[in-house]
């Protein structure tokens, strides 16, 4: 990953005359994307410690900004490239993957946040039987995070629909086993997100 390949390098592969696509540019498009996915997991999960610091600290939205920027700038590089169905369900979905992973970080610092605040109560204040608080009683956008809720709402919904519209023969059953399972946190957090801000 330290050099810096680009579809110029794989001549062989632009073009194919079976399926008319340019594997070469979907294999630069792929290969940035997996450059942000270590990117973002070095930075925010690189560690339980790490991330729980990073939480507690709040100093987590320029990341989060920068991920986005560095996000929306793949998705307007690559998002029109001409590619046959089965390998744009592929890196779209990766790439609604991506900013989901980055943007439930958000989510996840405010319920880290409350916990520890629920933890750190007194004993009295901790009854069972006390209702439970919102995460949002005010909304969810009178937080700062709430834009970033809202983009991980939106990425979680658009992986799900990729999912549910891929045609299962000729495009799930190839696909590597990792691309079942940015299908399954997109529904949990989407899930999680929707009954937290309700």
């Amino acid at each position: 990953m330290s050099s810096k390949f680009t579809a110029k390098d794989f001549p062989t592969l632009q073009n194919s005359s079976t399926s008319g696509d340019d594997h070469a540019s979907v294999l630069q498009a792929n290969m940035e994307l997996t450059q942000l996915l270590h990117n973002i997991h070095d930075i925010l999960y690189s560690s339980r410690a790490r991330t729980l610091e990073l939480v507690l600290a709040g100093d987590y939205a320029r990341y989060l900004d920068d991920f986005q920027t560095a996000l929306l700038s793949w998705n307007d590089a690559w998002a029109n490239l001409v590619l046959s169905s089965r390998i744009k369900c592929v890196l779209s979905l990766m790439y609604e993957y991506l900013c989901l992973y980055v943007n439930a970080f958000a989510f996840q610092a405010i319920v880290t946040q409350e916990s520890r605040k629920a933890q750190n109560s007194p004993d009295d204040q901790r009854s069972t039987n006390a209702p439970r608080q919102s995460l949002f009683p005010r909304g969810i956008m009178a937080t700062p995070e709430g834009r970033y809720v809202f983009e991980a709402l939106r990425a979680a919904k658009a992986a799900l629909r990729i999912m549910g519209q891929a045609d299962p023969v000729s495009c799930l059953r190839y696909m590597p086993a990792r691309y079942y399972l940015y299908g399954l946190p997109s529904c949990f957090r989407w899930l999680n997100s929707y009954h937290a801000s309700h």
